[in-house]
């Protein structure tokens, strides 16, 4: 730039004196190079006062660029980030406030916590030739099932003595019903004994199948020659001995076999109480009331049962209800424990005897939360609202929990069992009167004197259970309302 300048300098200075247009070989005089050095000084003037002002102009510009931008990041914030009050217009607006709401989770299943497993895999139970298998893939196993029977589901219920009695009978039964819901495009067929229908519980249970889901009942005589061909294409249910466990595929399975029951036969109905056994009674649990006879009164009907909906926000506790039985493992000291639970309404039952099978079924759709000893009563538990739970009273010498655990675990309820033995000597209890089947029989015909607050602790903990596992069913969602100022 230095350069420049000087060139223009010299060029000014060659218009501006003519001397310096004449021949360069010519000599100047003295008052020439005073001239000649004013020229100069003036210009560099000049230039400096130039210079000055181009500073000046600069330093304006990037005061007004800084400016500009602050003001850019200012209007970008919040109205409650300004650090002045912005103007509120006088005028009604709507504003938007959210609050929380439970919702259902549809198809979520309950939570369960079980040393048992809630859920099975199909080849876990079922064999034959229908029965699925596996087989290995780049992505990894695939469930393969035959392809032998197009239009029909078989299942076959084994022949074994133990499954007469309908407990043992349902392990299967159960069974088949998964099966059916794996393969529920295809029709329903159960190849049965005949033998195995005679009794009122399976047979009722049978009908229910029949009504509900349409499955054709095969009832086989001694001599089953004629229905080899179809039991050529069937898939029988695993089971070992009477201590195999209860096992389905999921707990959405137990949920339809459930939900289907109840509905179609109306059991939670409000305006049908005509399937409740008749000698329910309402146990008002006062400890302050030593009059025991005015708080046991017959009833017809029961409080709603289930978790609480969203409607229902006052329901914090589950409907308690206890079945004894009669003969051998009837708990005999009820009354103590009833009066211990100091719960607001207890429903008591003295027994199954003498109850159908729908029955049955309603009280335990009723119940979320079931107290009663160990027994075949027991086996209608898998109708019981979900989350529910139960509490098995065992006598001294008994002490088989995977029964019924099972029951409980595979159709999605809680369970918990009381030994009312000597604590200290359970196991060598348990060890002695199951070595032989004269002791066996011995200890199944013990009374049941359960210690009252055992029974309480071991309830409190499944009224917990409960209310967790309905709290996991629903989920808390953030809805917005519009209301005006």
């Amino acid at each position: 730039m230095a350069s420049t300048i000087r060139a223009s300098l010299v060029h000014q200075r060659r218009r501006s004196d003519p001397a310096m247009n004449s021949s360069s070989s010519s000599s100047s005089s003295p008052s020439d190079g005073l001239a000649r050095r004013r020229s100069i000084l003036r210009h560099y003037v000049r230039y400096a006062f130039l210079s000055f002002i181009m500073l000046m102009s600069s330093l304006s510009f990037l005061s007004y660029h800084d400016k500009y931008f602050s003001r850019q990041t200012y209007e970008r914030l919040s109205p409650t980030q300004h650090p002045v009050k912005s103007e509120v217009p006088d005028v009604k607006t709507k504003t938007k406030k959210k609050k929380l709401k439970k919702k259902r989770i549809l198809g979520q299943p309950p939570t369960i916590a079980s040393r048992w497993p809630t859920s099975h895999d199909l080849t876990d139970f079922v064999t034959g030739p229908a029965a699925p298998y596996y087989t290995n893939h780049n992505n990894g196993s695939q469930l393969v099932f035959p392809t032998m029977a197009h239009n029909q589901s078989v299942c076959e219920f084994r022949d074994i003595s133990y499954s007469f009695h309908f407990p043992h009978a349902m392990q299967q039964l159960l069974r088949c019903f998964s099966w059916w819901h794996a393969n529920r495009h295809q029709r329903p067929v159960l190849v049965l004994p005949a033998t195995h229908a005679q009794y009122s519980y399976t047979s009722a249970f049978l009908q229910a199948l029949r009504d509900i889901w349409k499955v054709q009942v095969l009832l086989l005589p001694k001599d089953d020659k004629a229905e080899r061909p179809l039991r050529a294409i069937s898939a029988t249910v695993q089971t070992n001995n009477g201590k195999t466990p209860f096992q389905m595929t999921s707990l959405h399975d137990a949920q339809v076999l459930r939900d289907g029951i109840q509905q179609y036969y109306h059991l939670l109905d409000r305006n049908n109480n005509n399937t409740l056994p008749t000698a329910i009674k309402t146990i008002t649990t006062n400890n302050n009331n030593n009059n025991n006879n005015n708080n046991h009164q017959s009833t017809t009907t029961m409080a709603p049962p289930g978790c609480p909906t969203p409607n229902q926000d006052n329901k914090s506790m589950p409907v308690v209800g206890f079945l004894n039985r009669q003969g051998g493992r009837r708990v005999t000291n009820y009354q103590a424990i009833l009066q211990a639970l100091n719960l607001t309404t207890v429903y008591y039952l003295d027994s199954f005897d003498h109850t159908t099978f729908l029955q049955q079924a309603a009280f335990m759709s009723h119940v979320d939360i079931l107290i009663g000893p160990h027994g075949a009563q027991l086996t209608s538990a898998f109708l019981q609202p979900t989350c529910g739970g139960v509490l098995e009273l065992f006598p001294k010498g008994l002490f088989w929990t995977s029964f019924f655990g099972t029951l409980a675990t595979t159709t999605g309820h809680h369970h918990a069992a009381l030994y009312t033995g000597t604590l200290a000597k359970q196991q060598n209890e348990t060890k002695y009167y199951q070595s032989t089947l004269e002791l066996r029989v011995q200890s199944r015909n013990f009374p049941i004197h359960a210690n009252p607050p055992a029974v309480v602790q071991q309830v409190e903990q499944l009224i917990q259970q409960w209310r967790a596992c309905c709290d996991s069913m629903y989920v808390d969602v953030e809805e917005e309302e519009v209301e005006e100022e």
